[in-house]
């Protein structure tokens, strides 16, 4: 299935999905509002106990789970979510329903404790079979988890948000990402990366600082998310630039690796390389390029494929290429490097 096919069925899941589940919670809202639930409250309570209980999440398994692929377990969280909307439509003495759902929603946390333990152990043990012929934490974590719970974009999630964590609070002390043997090139020095990174640091950190000031006066909830969302950013961009450092291009046997922080994963064969030149403020609008540049920085490198590759990026974005546009520490060695592992590269 083509990758934009697939992201536009998955698009419509959602849309269906939540479009179905919102009409069902105003239509539940209307009827416990009217003289009919009055008269006849106990079976009204039971359908709309059904409707949110049942009917959501059996739409969440058709939409989401069959057409948009994610694992069977994500259910639970619409499930409860359901549950609790049940509890605020519903006046309290007609809870009658929800207190035998409660039961089996309790049964059911207890069995996905279980499920989950069991799967977090096969997990580990996938992830440190993997990490024996690889040293990269991403690849191998994403390698892990869809080999045990499949892939989905609910994996792809986890994937980006634990490497925020790990690269956020560990990266440092962490070592560099590349195999004994392989041929690797920084991208971050020669650009001038760290100073941009700093600026950028600076200019969230006052500008945080003013807007919750400012938003605070006129809502003190809309200020708290406001700078919650400020702090994971400067979160994410400070794990960035260590997976920047951390994890740098190389060439491995027949492949070349191409690793720009958290944003931007593919592997491309060397045969599949058309030619590999130096650029300087190069611009594609072309659909099949992607600029995989640092923040800031303009791309040194333009890498032109035979065959097109996917770009992976954070939450299981995925850009089909032909084209790439990097930053390279030292472009004209990574061209004569590339050129020698690959000398078709050089002719073209």
């Amino acid at each position: 299935m083509p990758t934009s096919s697939f992201f536009y069925k998955r698009s419509s899941s959602v849309i269906t999905f939540f479009t179905l589940a919102i009409a069902i919670v105003c239509f539940e809202q209307f009827a416990i509002g009217s003289q009919q639930f009055t008269r006849a409250s106990g079976t009204f309570s039971l359908a709309v106990t059904i409707d949110l209980l049942v009917v959501v999440p059996l739409l969440w398994y058709f939409f989401m789970v069959r057409k948009a692929r994610l694992p069977l377990v994500s259910v639970i969280p619409p499930l409860l979510i359901c549950f609790i909307i049940a509890s605020a439509l519903l006046p309290a003495a007609n809870h009658r329903w929800l207190g035998y759902f409660e039961k089996v929603i309790a049964v059911a946390e207890l069995g996905v404790l279980f499920y989950g333990v069991v799967k977090i152990r096969q997990i580990v043990r996938a992830y440190k079979q993997s990490a024996l012929v690889r040293t990269d934490f991403i690849f191998n974590l994403t390698k892990s988890l869809e080999t045990i719970l499949g892939k989905s974009i609910l994996t792809r999630v986890i994937v980006s948000e634990i490497s925020v964590v790990r690269y956020g609070l560990m990266g440092w002390r962490s070592r560099r990402e590349v195999n004994p043997g392989q041929t690797f090139f920084t991208t971050h020095k020669s650009s001038g990366y760290a100073a941009i990174f700093v600026a950028i640091l600076m200019i969230l950190v006052t500008e945080t600082a003013a807007m919750h000031f400012l938003i605070r006066l006129w809502s003190p909830i809309a200020a708290i998310i406001t700078t919650v969302s400020s702090i994971y950013l400067v979160f994410f961009l400070l794990a960035d630039f260590v997976a920047i450092v951390k994890r740098p291009v190389c060439i491995s046997g027949e492949q070349l690796i191409l690793r720009v922080g958290l944003r931007c994963n593919t592997e491309i064969q060397l045969t599949n390389i058309k030619h590999v030149v130096a650029v300087k403020n190069y611009k594609n609008a072309a659909k099949d390029f992607c600029n995989a540049r640092l923040i800031g920085c303009s791309p040194n490198i333009l890498i032109e494929l035979y065959e097109p590759v996917i770009v992976k990026g954070l939450y299981g974005k995925e850009k089909v290429a032909l084209s790439i546009a990097i930053n390279i520490d030292a472009p004209q060695l990574f061209i004569n490097s590339v050129q020698s592992a690959c000398p078709s590269a050089a002719n073209n």
